[in-house]
Order: C-alpha cells, then sequence, then structure tokens
C-alpha cells in the first residue's frame, strides 16, 4: 500500500530518515495543528561494506548506522520516536501516472481526505499491472515481484478548476492524477526488515525523486515548467515538471563514486579520505 494522504496526520511525532549509500540522515519533527516543526537532526558516513552498487549488502550494518545516528538526532530531546518516514533511491524503480476522474454523489459536502484516499485505492490495481509490464519489458523482470512504495497526487481539479489541495472544498465533479512508484520487491522487504530489527514502524517509504518538488515548491525558485537534476553517490536522478504537475524522472546508476574512482585511477598512491577531499 502506497502513502496515503491521511496517515501524516495521524501522527504527532516522528522520525524522517535518508537513506543514502554515503551518507544517512535522521531528523525528528514533531506535527501540531497541522504545522510541522523540526526538533533536531543528525547525520553520519555510511560503511562502505553495507552497500554495493547503491543495493544494501549488509542489513546488520546499515541497521547498526541508522540506530546509531538516531540516537544521536534524539539525544538531549524527549525520548525518540517509534514511526520512521524514509526516503530512499531505489535500485529500480517504475513509476505509473494516472487520471482519475467521478461524479460526487452530492456535490455540496465537503471533500474529505478519506474520499481522496478511496479514489487512490481504486486505481492502484490496475497501476500495479502497468508497471510489472514495464518492468519485463524494461528491466527482463521476470521472477521479482515489485511492491507499490508511494502513491503521490500530482494533479487535481475540481469542477475543471486545478487546485494543490483539494481538502474541504465542495464540487460536483473530482478530477485527479497519481503518480505511483513501485521497487523491486526484495529491496522493500530489507527495508521493512530493517526498520522491524530496530523495533519501529514505517509511516512510508519515499523514493528520492518525490522529494525535490517538494523542497523549492514554497520558494521563489519554484517554477511552471522545470528540470530537477540530483547527483548522488550512487545515482543521479532527473525530474521533469510541467505546470507544478510532475511529469515523470529518470534515475541512472552512477553519481559522484564515479568521479571518486577517475581520481583514484589518476592518484594511486592517494589515500580514499584525501581523494575524498579532492
Amino acid at each position: 500500500m502506497g502513502f496515503r494522504i491521511a496517515n501524516i496526520h495521524e501522527y504527532t511525532r516522528f522520525l524522517a530518515i535518508d537513506l543514502w549509500s554515503y551518507r544517512v540522515r535522521a531528523s525528528v519533527y514533531s506535527l501540531s495543528d497541522g504545522h510541522l516543526t523540526h526538533e533536531k537532526s543528525a547525520s553520519t558516513k555510511q560503511s562502505r561494506k553495507n552497500f554495493l552498487d547503491g543495493s544494501i549488502t549488509d542489513m546488520q550494518g546499515v541497521a547498526l548506522t541508522l540506530e546509531k545516528v538516531i540516537h544521536e538526532a534524539c539525544s538531549n530531546i524527549d525520548g525518540i520516536p517509534d514511526d520512521i518516514i524514509i526516503a530512499f533511491s531505489p535500485s529500480i524503480s517504475i513509476h505509473d501516472s494516472t487520471t482519475s476522474q467521478y461524479l460526487r454523489a452530492d456535490g455540496e459536502s465537503p471533500i474529505s481526505m478519506n474520499e481522496i484516499d478511496t479514489m487512490i485505492e481504486k486505481i492502484e490495481s490496475a497501476s500495479l499491472l502497468r508497471a510489472r509490464e514495464k518492468a519485463r519489458r524494461e528491466h527482463g523482470l521476470t521472477h521479482d515481484d515489485i511492491r507499490l512504495i508511494s502513491s503521490t497526487l500530482t494533479s487535481i481539479h475540481i469542477d475543471g478548476k486545478r487546485v494543490t489541495n483539494p481538502i474541504g472544498f465542495r464540487g460536483s465533479e473530482l478530477r485527479i492524477t497519481v503518480l505511483n512508484v513501485f521497487a523491486l520487491a526484495s529491496e522493500y522487504n530489507i527495508l521493512r526488515s530493517i526498520v522491524s530489527s530496530l523495533k519501529k514502524d514505517i509511516i512510508s517509504l519515499v523514493p528520492m525523486p518525490l522529494l525535490f518538488p517538494k523542497v523549492i515548491e514554497n520558494t521563489e525558485r519554484a517554477w511552471e515548467d522545470t528540470i530537477y537534476v540530483d547527483i548522488g553517490y550512487m545515482h543521479t536522478t532527473i525530474v521533469f515538471e510541467k505546470k507544478w504537475d510532475m511529469s515523470s524522472f529518470e534515475t541512472f546508476s552512477f553519481g559522484t563514486k564515479m568521479l571518486l574512482d577517475m581520481l583514484a585511477h589518476a592518484f594511486p598512491k592517494s589515500s580514499y579520505t584525501e581523494i575524498e577531499n579532492l
């Protein structure tokens, strides 16, 4: 099941984790009356043995790193939250965009989060079938299953009028576009196992590409048509946004590690730390 709109409002305090193959970062957030407050953050470097080509190879090592950074982020504050949102870069991610439209039985009643969640749920099955076909066609996946990890509203119209948040609006005709993101079941299960070993509960797994538009949507740099380029340690992600709607994204398996490898070849007598400094 993907990340539902209503989920985040059911929590008062939670951890947000950026799980990268180079570093891991933990932040503590609290939610009160719809206002999100950042309490504290911490980050630490990942051990190189924990990841290979961007994929987790040592579950216990990643769990220990997460435990360390969580305790550091929660030091000198009241308790450690039990719930976690994790942002990560899947080695293979498949996305499917679907538009759904229907006439509401009562156009004068306010639109609720549960109503939107129900619409999203109805289109998930068809989206999963298309994603599995795409996985077979583009990645040759015939045995490994895929799992839905995120459902994101990218466009909302009420009676033909564009809105950014439908909650509380009234109208007869509701049309939404949902971007569903899928990842390998093996990666999905690994992350769930790691979080379970820490005795924490997952609110949501969030693919990195979905974060970039959110980061700048309330800044002066938010434009109608935008291309986001994020160069990470093992992955480079490009996100395309048109008229403030995320249309597509692509994740490529190369990043700054390629530059580190080139520098290591050019300076064979330098240590890994010296190469990083370069």
